[in-house]
């Protein structure tokens, strides 16, 4: 239920050699701007504007003739024509939930299966089918607990949906339903086991917990080795928005981030 080694969400896709995925990326970034023109009335105005037409953007370096969105202005975009500023590419009934992030700015699903893309990293962290997580990211308005959520029952994963707070209740269930995953801050993961070390719950005496997730925070490296030594967990880190899902994690090699394609 839970690999430290290697594994692979997609290993076609995965495992790319680096021409295939050039051209991969290539088509992706082409039918994105195209589906962004001809249905997002914003993302059209910004290209017309700035006189690009979509078969102008054929590679990544493209994307330079387009002036950005920068997130900071979502928010007076949104006011301006709420709810979603004309940059959404479907109404809101063609959605499948709609967050709300601090500001407000208002964050859009959309149907397909996979929006928001952790199914990689949870798979590249060592999260396996059969794993039983708790996921403590707030289930409340922001996208960060069901996006999770959702990518760890696509891998076979048993969810507890945790949030945050409630630090004894944590640590007991954790002991409880024999917890092998966790998601969430790292900072919040210690102040569990603390907890759970005060409770007499403890590495192979009521601890199963084997890896772990983290992001929303930085992970110091002293951290990283008190929670491998001390309780042995294997950490490993990601880095996303409510506005883009997944942009950035770690593999079993912890060497780096890997960018999704």
């Amino acid at each position: 239920m839970i690999d430290r080694r290697r594994g692979f969400f997609d290993e076609a896709r995965e495992t790319m050699r680096p021409g295939e995925r050039a051209a991969f990326r290539q088509e992706l970034l082409r039918e994105t701007v195209r589906h962004a023109y001809e249905h997002a009335p914003a993302a059209r105005q910004k290209m017309d504007d700035a006189g690009v037409r979509p078969g102008d953007i054929r590679d990544v370096g493209d994307l330079s003739k387009i002036p950005p969105t920068r997130k900071a202005d979502l928010k007076i975009i949104q006011k301006a024509e709420l709810p979603f500023g004309g940059l959404a590419a479907v109404p809101p009934r063609g959605m499948r939930r709609i967050y709300v992030s601090p500001g407000p700015t208002y964050d859009p699903e959309g149907r397909d299966a996979s929006h928001w893309r952790w199914e990689k990293p949870f798979v590249a962290a060592g999260f396996r089918e059969g794993a039983i997580v708790q996921n403590t990211f707030m289930y409340h308005f922001s996208p960060a607990g069901l996006m999770f959520d959702e990518a760890l029952i696509r891998i076979g994963c048993t969810v507890i949906p945790a949030g945050v707070g409630n630090t004894e209740m944590q640590a007991q269930v954790m002991r409880d339903l024999g917890v092998t995953g966790y998601v969430g801050t790292p900072s919040f993961l210690m102040t569990i086991l603390a907890k759970a070390r005060e409770m007499g719950i403890e590495p192979g005496d009521g601890l199963r917990l084997q890896v772990a997730l983290v992001t929303a925070e930085m992970l110091p490296d002293s951290l990283r080795k008190t929670l491998q030594e001390e309780f042995g967990i294997q950490v490993r880190q990601c880095y996303g928005t409510a506005d883009v899902g997944s942009l950035g994690y770690e593999c079993f090699e912890a060497k780096g981030m890997h960018v999704p394609d």
